[in-house]
């Protein structure tokens, strides 16, 4: 689809707990009512996206960041700007292709703004899995998509496919919000799992992955979140999950906070790292290996229900 860039017009979505204004239109998010909105968190607007970033890092020339903003270029695609966790400017170097430009906008960008406003946001999947919220996380290529893609086949509701944001309620509940009804696939898990490529869109030119349409699994509402589970690849010929414990919890949160491998340029902030220190002391944490060279998807999942329902069944004798 191609818009004219002289026609402007605002558009409210909810992502991620916030409600965003923008004058890109994004029907793949959730929309809502100007008239029973609480009020704007952020905004996305077209215009000049600049670079000139003071007291920034230029981690390269099509990549700057400071404390309260981010600047992007994405060559042939658009230039895009962050700052102060309130606003977004995209400038377009093209109109004919909105879905590779929002796959910035939706991702990279979103993410820096939620570090701004210092909403720990992790590299994974949020599924709610018998009553229980989860986050599936772990390096790219791990398998992420696949299983929760198993799990929603299910009938497990979903909140995120890529990048789930957290924020701490004054009680101490750990709440997890939902992104938008679609997911990603690479090539390979689309057929594992049942669907035909060819009758879905790529996300980009950069990747060989899908947009999956899922609204009818979607959850739009925030849960509680029970537990993250880290997935792994590995040498041997079983499926295994341990509890990961003391220090070590730490360190998985930190690894796979989304777009640490930008954030790190900077240092965490203090209140941050804070936050991130209470994520690792209130919530379980797992680690699942599965081998590299067989497809165990199917025992995965069998691996989380059950630790889930012995967490669970912890809980209640606790109560």
């Amino acid at each position: 689809m191609i818009y004219a860039k002289d026609k402007k017009q605002e558009y409210v979505y909810s992502i991620y707990g916030l409600n965003i204004a923008s004058e890109i239109p994004m029907p793949e998010l959730p929309a809502i009512d100007k008239k029973t909105m609480e009020g704007i968190d952020a905004s996305v607007a077209l215009g000049k996206a600049n670079g000139n970033i003071e007291d920034g890092v230029v981690i390269n020339e099509f990549l700057k960041v400071s404390g309260r903003e981010f600047y992007l270029h994405i060559e042939g695609t658009a230039r895009y700007y962050v700052a102060d966790g309130s606003r977004i400017i995209v400038e377009p170097e093209t109109w004919d292709d909105m879905d590779e430009l929002k796959t910035f906008l939706l991702g990279s960008c979103l993410g820096m703004l939620m570090y701004q406003r210092d909403i720990v946001a992790m590299h994974g999947s949020g599924v709610m899995v018998d009553g229980q919220g989860i986050i599936i996380t772990g390096h790219t290529g791990a398998g992420k998509s696949t299983l929760t893609s198993a799990l929603r086949k299910e009938g497990c509701k979903f909140l995120a496919d890529d990048i789930s944001a957290l924020t701490m309620d004054d009680d101490g509940s750990i709440l997890m919000h939902p992104a938008c009804p679609q997911a990603k696939l690479c090539r390979d898990a689309m057929v594992r799992m049942g669907y035909n490529p060819d009758e879905y869109k790529k996300t980009d030119n950069y990747r060989n992955k899908y947009i999956v349409p899922l609204k009818k699994h979607f959850l739009g509402s925030p849960v509680p979140l029970d537990g993250i589970f880290e997935l792994k690849t590995g040498d041997g010929d079983r499926t295994e999950v341990r509890e990961v414990k003391g220090i070590e919890k730490i360190r998985l949160v930190l690894r796979n906070i989304y777009r640490i491998e930008i954030i790190r340029y900077l240092g965490l902030k203090p209140s941050y790292f804070q936050k991130c220190l209470v994520l690792a002391g209130r919530v379980p944490m797992y680690s699942i290996t599965r081998p590299k060279s067989c497809f165990t998807v199917d025992e995965q999942a069998r691996l989380i229900r059950s630790t889930l329902a012995g967490l669970k069944g912890s809980r209640s004798k606790n109560v």
